[in-house]
């Protein structure tokens, strides 16, 4: 009746390792891409800016410093701070790798605990890289 007995259990856990290491990869990666969808929009705004001919501030037009490090802490993960010393398809491979191991950890738990403490974790971590970088410019 089950599909699961053709299985062994070493088996199942490799497949559902898998798939949560697939599915929190995508997720991650789709994460980072808007995020830097934005961090180009906000460049585009500031060049615009400075190339007009009236002086104004880029941070009460465009995005704000702090939402500029929050997409960092999302684009850059734990590299958000060290602005270009890292190439970005490092700091993608090494968030997205990161988190799926993470969600292929946590999919050997009963789905809605995988859910919630991915997110959490996830969350905290944001928080986390957010407030390095944020610091990090005022520190050298």
């Amino acid at each position: 009746m089950t599909t699961n007995a053709n299985y062994s259990n070493n088996t199942l856990r490799m497949m559902r390792f898998l798939m949560g290491f697939l599915l929190a990869l995508a997720l991650i990666l789709v994460e980072i891409g808007i995020a830097q969808i934005f961090l180009d929009r906000d460049a585009n705004c500031r060049e615009r800016i400075s190339s007009g001919r009236i002086v104004v501030d880029p941070h009460s037009i465009c995005t704000p410093e702090i939402g500029i490090n929050l997409l960092n802490a999302l684009s850059r993960g734990p590299f958000s701070s060290t602005r270009s010393e890292v190439p970005q398809i490092m700091a993608w491979l090494v968030s997205g790798i990161s988190f799926g191991i993470l969600g292929g950890f946590l999919a050997q738990f009963p789905r809605r605990t995988a859910t919630s403490i991915f997110f959490g974790l996830h969350l905290v971590a944001i928080i986390l890289f957010t407030t390095i970088a944020y610091l990090s410019q005022y520190i050298t």
